[in-house]
């Protein structure tokens, strides 16, 4: 069994219902999953719903059914990521649902989802909210949208996101020079080329430093180094290894938050390259 991520491609057209008029825009967008199964195959029979466990729906027929008219799923793509392989894109054509009209498609619900067993919680977006399901600014579910989010929630049960593992040993850090030596209260248990996540330490003007850092040496005693440290000294905070882990989605208590707006791209479908030029 290997960790497969599936992204879902999405397009959206604006104005489909007059289609003589003089405005028309697009864009397009994606959602990317993650699923534990034997082949590219069996990834893409669940999210079809083929491979789904008897009477769950199917992630792509109940995405499909929230879309307004004009957007529908128009692609795939699936990638082995743990351990790293192969990787299929594929077309896909399951258009949004007639007689819901398009909001802008930067309208989204934003949801959560929490991991099963760990302490990591997924926000994500659903985006391309029909017009008549947000009212002065408030989500009011109604007709198949309303019966149609509880579906979708339904269908991630066996599905799980990419986390953060916070179950890794957070050690107190004492300070960090300006060469990115790290002095700890305690021997770390981190190995050369480790990549480590520096946490909330503070610089010298109080601001709060971190990210994400190879590790380079470590010891003697309680100290190690990382890589590209730029921040100078610090002190404070803590130090833990960056480690990934797949936790599977909490389906039953995932849920709605609020509306909110998100920013799509060009077209997922569009034209791709450099428009040529005639020289004269």
């Amino acid at each position: 069994m290997a960790v497969y991520k599936m992204t879902t491609i999405f397009q959206y057209a604006s104005a489909v219902s007059t289609p003589n008029g003089v405005i028309h825009r697009s864009g397009g967008w994606s959602e990317s999953w993650y699923y534990n199964a034997a082949s590219i195959q069996a990834v893409i029979a669940f999210f079809n719903g083929t491979g789904a466990p008897a009477n769950q729906p199917s992630f792509w027929a109940t995405r499909a059914v929230l879309l307004p008219s004009g957007s529908g799923i128009v692609g795939y793509r699936v990638q082995q990521v743990n351990p790293p392989g192969p990787a299929q894109s594929g077309a896909l054509f399951m258009p949004g649902v007639a007689g819901q009209l398009a909001d802008i498609p930067q309208m989204c619900l934003l949801c959560k989802s929490p991991g099963l067993g760990v302490g990591n919680i997924r926000r994500w977006y659903l985006r391309a909210v029909p017009d008549v399901q947000v009212v002065e600014g408030e989500y009011q579910p109604g007709g198949s949208f309303g019966a149609g989010v509880p579906l979708l929630f339904q269908s991630l049960n066996g599905l799980s996101f990419a986390a953060r593992d916070l179950s890794q040993t957070s050690f107190p850090i004492v300070s960090i020079d300006a060469t990115g030596v790290i002095t700890t209260q305690a021997p770390v248990t981190f190995a050369v080329n480790d990549m480590v996540r520096v946490l909330r330490t503070l610089d010298s003007g109080r601001n709060l430093r971190g990210g994400k850092f190879q590790v380079t040496s470590v010891g003697p005693g309680n100290v190690c180094q990382i890589k590209n440290w730029t921040y100078g000294a610090t002190t404070g905070g803590k130090v833990r290894k960056d480690a990934l882990v797949y936790p599977n989605v909490d389906a039953p208590n995932t849920a709605f938050s609020r509306i909110i707006t998100r920013r799509i791209g060009r077209p997922s479908v569009g034209y791709r390259g450099r428009r040529s030029k005639r020289r004269g």
